[in-house]
């Protein structure tokens, strides 16, 4: 796996990777499709040569247009964009791959470059679709300009501007029907307007959440699933941010202290740890940045500081700058985090994510999870208590729970044991409720699926356990082969 692959998985959680991913912005798009409550649900989505950004060869897209409410399909419609990679050399009923992208908030579609390139090992004899989940990318994007603010961040969610947001799309959407299991009935329309009888699904961090979804509300339809990073039942976003993270830095830490480099060059991490956090808690940290050539003053505060350190551990190979990245901030060179701090790379849909986490996540934390999730962490309660703000002004009545049940289908969950926001023991908390579950940790691995050697395992896993249709058949042996890169003791290059 090469950098196409970084592109597919940073769409999980908006990361920091480069992407070429095009993305309707424009407001007006909504308004068209808002007076457009005359048209009727396509039953037959029609697809067309295209090449989408990224792309070199020729697939085939198109838009399905369905209920924005599932419930009265006479109401107004809204577009789901849609792009096949045709299979390579098919096979006779190969069941079509289903991947389902990460955020909430992130367009599908934009794994199109991963899958026309090193990801076409998943193409060779069944096709892959890729769809953008209602509210993002081309599928009626909820998007939240107001909320992308100039670098850098005084909050994450400034509540005048949720405020103004909320306003601006409400004027063309109904914000309550923008939920998992209405996308869900999405991917389900989206496969029969294709002619499918069933699919394989992927999903990735959030996209787990939504294929478990899928899976329980239409088990005749699934062949088998595939999970990364596996968002468990009942896990409310965001509470357990702050303490998956923790967790991930004091192993972190450990690691560093058992490595002769690592410790010879920073035999005192964890006290320059502290104080890096004591400066931030007496006095913000002003600083300044290079923006189109000029300089910017900056200035840091601890809780959206928290937040921009917390997303440096993404991945293995960014997680072993981590060291260096506080010995340069207890020294006072701050410029490790200050791209982290940067607004979003408008790719993500923030509408659509706190339409999803304010009805199924945000409102249901006590007062007792928040203390016990966050005691003695280094991000503590700010982001717990941004959002919930931000969920407050958002006001989308509480999603129905969703299907129970556990389908005896297929599914191969795969664990990283340096994974920040969705740890192993999730994972096996859900492959104990499917009888042909089958859990595979890679211990080295973070939240993405990048970043240490021999990632190409990773997908051979996948593409044999799709083969199958049988979790047994997987050989893992290649996971011991998956090392994190060394840890960077030193600058190879100025910093920027």
């Amino acid at each position: 796996m090469t950098a196409t692959l970084l592109d597919r998985i940073a769409s999980a959680v908006g990361g920091p990777f480069p992407r070429n991913v095009r993305i309707c912005l424009a407001l007006g798009a909504l308004g068209l499709l808002a007076g457009g409550t005359r048209l009727v649900a396509q039953t037959r989505l029609d697809l067309e040569p295209c090449r989408p950004p990224g792309v070199e060869e020729t697939v085939r897209c198109g838009d399905l247009l369905v209920p924005e409410n599932p419930r009265q399909p006479v109401g107004r419609k809204i577009k789901l964009h849609v792009v096949v990679l045709p299979a390579l050399d098919p096979a006779p009923h190969a069941a079509p791959l289903f991947d389902l992208a990460g955020g909430p908030g992130i367009a599908g579609t934009g794994a199109a470059p991963f899958y026309a390139t090193d990801g076409r090992i998943h193409r060779r004899h069944r096709d892959v679709v890729l769809i953008d989940q209602r509210g993002t990318g081309e599928s009626s994007p909820l998007r939240c300009e107001a909320l992308e603010l100039e670098f850098p961040r005084d909050s994450m969610y400034p509540v005048e501007m949720v405020e103004r947001c909320r306003e601006t799309l409400a004027r063309h959407a109904d914000l309550a029907q923008y939920t998992t299991a209405n996308a869900a009935a999405d991917v389900d329309a989206v496969r029969a307007a294709l002619g499918y009888s069933t699919i394989d699904l992927f999903g990735l961090s959030y996209g787990t959440r939504l294929a478990l979804t899928y899976l329980r509300l239409h088990p005749e339809h699934t062949r088998a699933v595939a999970l990364a990073g596996t968002l468990g039942d009942g896990k409310k976003m965001p509470l357990w941010h702050a303490r998956n993270a923790q967790e991930v830095l004091d192993r972190l830490f450990a690691q560093c202290a058992a490595d002769p480099a690592c410790h010879g060059a920073f035999p005192n991490l964890a006290q320059e740890w502290r104080s890096v956090l004591a400066r931030l808690d007496k006095a913000l940290v002003a600083t300044s940045v290079d923006i189109g050539g000029r300089r910017v003053p900056v200035v840091i505060r601890r809780g959206p500081f928290g937040e921009a350190f917390r997303n440096l551990l993404l991945s293995s190979d960014r997680q072993s700058r981590i060291p260096l990245q506080i010995h340069r901030m207890a020294g006072g060179d701050f410029r490790p985090v200050l791209p982290a701090l940067a607004a979003g790379s408008g790719e993500f849909a923030e509408g659509l994510y706190l339409s999803v986490t304010c009805a199924e996540d945000t409102p249901f934390i006590t007062a007792v999870e928040r203390q016990s999730a966050t005691a003695n962490t280094f991000l503590g309660t700010y982001r717990i208590d941004e959002q919930a703000a931000a969920c407050k002004v958002w006001n989308v009545p509480p999603a129905p729970a969703g299907p129970s049940a556990n389908p005896d289908v297929p599914i191969l969950l795969i664990a990283g044991g340096m994974d920040y926001v969705t740890p192993s023991a999730w994972a096996r908390a859900v492959a104990a409720l499917f009888p042909r579950s089958r859990l595979v940790g890679i211990p080295d691995l973070g939240h993405f699926p990048a970043g240490l050697s021999h990632m190409d395992c990773f997908d051979q896993m996948l593409a044999t356990f799709y083969e199958h249709g049988d979790a047994r058949a997987v050989d893992t042996a290649c996971v011991k082969t998956m090392t994190r890169p060394p840890f960077v003791v030193a600058e190879t290059k100025p910093a920027p």
